[in-house]
């Protein structure tokens, strides 16, 4: 695979390209929104890094940029369809100074950091590639830690000093500038990550150096987008980098990898300074070896070839292109068979990746792997992993009884594969079965049914499965209608708030409502938020609802403030899309003071999950709006993501348990002891506690027994209409 991959290392994408379009259905991963912005989008001015080898650098011969970046935005920008111009910058430090002040749209190779990113005023897209930091030293030099070179004004510099404090640090201008420097031992050591080091390495300048692990410490390449942009651009940068294989991306890193410029005549002098004769003969060595080296590479071995179109690198088995081969030869081959296509997917499986690291979301996908090679029947069933975390499966059945006896047993097993193997997080996976009725229709459409049966799953705390049927159909129209009419019930005033009240469970008083949208129809039909929501947060139109619900609040306290009525905290609910948003900040200030509304009555409410996926942006701006006043308050906490670390990081408010912890406390003494302990080490730091999901009068007692006072639930209400909820909490 390696030989292919150096001499194409984007074979493998034009392969698939050629027999399967751009991608998987990539037309279908973008947004209406995303679509109109492609097509409206002027060229996007790119900018790099001029000398940070091998991932992006100006090559004179070529005048164009040129490394691992280079190929990565030459994917995207196929996948995309986005125009796109490169504008060359003379340093890093330049390129840096254009995007923070506007002159370019994208730079390549900045760190997934969303504080540096806030510092530089661009948003990051998720990470391509991750590369573990590595100390560097001369073999010749003793390390003493005097004098350690970095380069400036980049981010593995900032990494490196906040691990670790430095007697004396020498700031040159490029990572090449700092070899140099070890080289001829003017500093102890330096810092780069694995890549840049193994490349740098490979030069005869530099065969002295060596490197050794550091720290844990990682470099998460990824692209900066300018604030000035639309943050859309950042999704549809992210679907693209989604989409594109991870053996493309792998080829592309080993293609560029190691030094295969030419070596200059000062590198000849430092690597051969012994007799003219000895150079020659090693000249003459390297070159035979180069050219076995080349002829090798291009005697490409078919068994290789066929195990990098048809093998999943990570799990060793068959891959979808093979589905795709094998999957219509096994239905036509089996006339007496009927047919089911099942679409699995782990639920926040980027979540695994980002807090126990990659190599335990590798093991998890192994796993799932091998449950489903020992589910299926060899001879007329197949299955493989899509991409990511997807997986796809092809089971045969007699009746729909024994089917869905098995998909029953086959989510059964991957539900208790966490609770076998792993305590520290749960797998949760949804499912999307279809049925084949004609034989005759195009894989890929039985394929994009199961997930759209999948897609139809709102409940995301526990493992479930749905079935392609008339109700599936119903809502891909459903989405299609909302889609439609959603700006223009807007305008019209059709969604509003409905407030559920936070209830002091000693006093029957409320204390607090969270705002919860309703759709409500001319003719009084009212529509639940899980009928529209997740199409808004597919659209990106949710930002638009949200801010809308932001301000119906201030509204509503001002007005009670006005009536002389009596005045509490109402928390509004916050999507990942927000607080991505330049304004988002800046906004909620403008609205509080516009409705002289003060902010500690104003409560924003993230998910765990959000909160935990994008920790350093909701670190960044939740500081921001709590020395204003607003009060940052985490929902769900408890529902399948809880870590306590996120509460070291963060500055809580208001911690809102899931019902998850009553149930939980309710199992026994020990397990109301381990509640009870971590409720009073919430309350000992200064975060209100507050109980949701109660619906009974044992769950109030246990409440109660904890020591904590405010629950929310339809134990005591339902969300209301703001005039039955004055009615019935305002007026008493």
């Amino acid at each position: 695979m390696q030989n292919i991959l150096l001499l194409a290392p984007t074979f493998k994408n034009e392969l698939f390209k050629k027999h399967y379009g751009t991608n998987l259905a990539w037309e279908s991963l973008l947004t209406m929104k995303e679509k109109e912005f492609i097509e409206r989008s002027p060229a996007l001015v790119v900018s790099y890094d001029p000398i940070w080898r091998p991932f992006e650098y100006y090559d004179k011969e070529k005048k164009q940029m040129a490394g691992i970046n280079a190929e990565i935005l030459k994917l995207v920008k196929e996948y995309t369809g986005l125009k796109m111009e490169i504008s060359h910058s003379p340093t890093w430090e330049e390129a840096l100074r254009r995007i923070r002040e506007g002159e370019v749209d994208i730079l390549t190779g900045v760190n997934r950091s969303f504080v540096w990113g806030a510092k530089n005023n661009f948003r990051v897209t998720r990470p391509f590639l991750i590369a573990p930091i590595v100390m560097v030293m001369n073999r010749g030099n003793v390390y003493t830690g005097e004098r350690v070179a970095l380069p400036k004004n980049y981010f593995i510099s900032e990494v490196v000093e906040s691990f670790h404090k430095f007697d004396d640090i020498v700031y040159l201008k490029s990572q090449e500038d700092c070899f140099h420097a070890l080289a001829h031992s003017k500093v102890s050591a330096t810092f780069a990550n694995s890549y840049v080091a193994n490349y740098l390495i490979s030069l005869p300048s530099y065969r002295n150096l060596y490197t050794i692990n550091y720290g844990g410490l990682s470099e998460q390449v990824a692209f900066g987008i300018s604030k000035r942009c639309d943050p859309i651009l950042v999704s549809i940068i992210n679907k693209a980098l989604n989409s594109i294989p991870e053996e493309t991306i792998n080829g592309i890193i080993i293609a560029h990898s190691y030094s295969k410029g030419k070596v200059s005549f000062i590198d000849m002098l430092y690597e051969h300074h012994v007799e003219l004769a000895k150079a020659i003969t090693i000249f003459l060595v390297l070159l035979v070896i180069g050219m076995t080296i080349v002829t090798a590479s291009k005697s490409i071995d078919k068994k290789n070839l066929k195990k990098l179109l048809y093998y999943d690198s990570l799990t060793g088995h068959k891959n979808y292109n093979s589905f795709m081969e094998d999957a219509p030869v096994i239905i036509k081959k089996h006339p007496e068979a009927n047919f089911a296509v099942v679409f699995i997917d782990i639920v926040e499986f980027k979540f695994i990746n980002g807090s126990f690291g990659y190599e335990e979301g590798d093991k998890v996908l192994k796993k799932v792997a091998e449950i489903l090679e020992n589910s299926i029947e060899k001879s007329k069933e197949t299955y493989s992993r899509i991409t990511a975390d997807h997986f796809i499966v092809l089971l045969s059945y007699e009746k729909f009884k024994s089917i869905d006896i098995r998909i029953k047993i086959l989510f059964g097993e991957l539900d208790n594969l966490s609770s076998k193997w792993n305590q520290n997080y749960n797998l949760i996976f949804n499912g999307g079965v279809y049925l084949i009725e004609n034989r005759d229709m195009p894989l890929q459409t039985a394929v994009d049914n199961a997930g759209f049966a999948k897609n139809t799953i709102r409940q995301k705390h526990k493992t479930a499965y749905a079935y392609y049927d008339k109700k599936t159909l119903d809502m891909i129209n459903k989405e299609k209608i909302v889609e439609s009419s959603m700006r223009d019930a807007l305008k019209k005033g059709e969604f509003v708030p409905y407030l559920q009240p936070k209830i002091d469970c000693y006093t029957g008083r409320a204390v607090g409502a969270e705002a919860l949208v309703r759709w409500v129809k001319p003719d009084g039909e009212v529509i639940f938020p899980d009928l529209f929501i997740p199409y808004f947060e597919k659209s990106g139109f949710i930002t638009k609802i949200d801010m809308y619900m932001f301000g119906e609040a201030c509204r509503i306290l001002r007005k009670w403030m006005d009536e002389g009525k009596e005045v509490f905290p109402i928390s509004c609910n916050f999507s990942y899309l927000d607080i991505m948003g330049s304004n988002f900040t800046k906004y909620l200030k403008i609205m509080s003071q516009r409705h002289k509304v003060p902010p500690e009555l104003l409560e924003l409410e993230l998910t765990e999950s959000v909160a935990a996926q994008h920790i350093e942006v909701v670190n960044s701006c939740g500081r921001e709006l709590s020395a204003y006043g607003f009060r940052l308050s985490i929902d769900d906490f408890g529902a399948g993501y809880s870590s306590l670390s996120l509460l070291q990081i963060l500055k809580i408010d208001v911690l809102k348990l899931d019902k998850t912890f009553v149930q939980r406390g309710l199992e026994g003494k020990l397990a109301h002891d381990l509640v009870s302990s971590l409720v009073n080490t919430f309350k000992n730091n200064s975060i209100q506690v507050i109980f949701e999901g109660i619906e009974t009068e044992e769950q109030v007692n246990f409440v109660k027994s904890l020591g904590c006072r405010i629950v929310q639930g339809y134990y005591y209400s339902k969300p209301l209409p703001l005039s039955e909820f004055e009615e019935k909490y305002l007026n008493r």
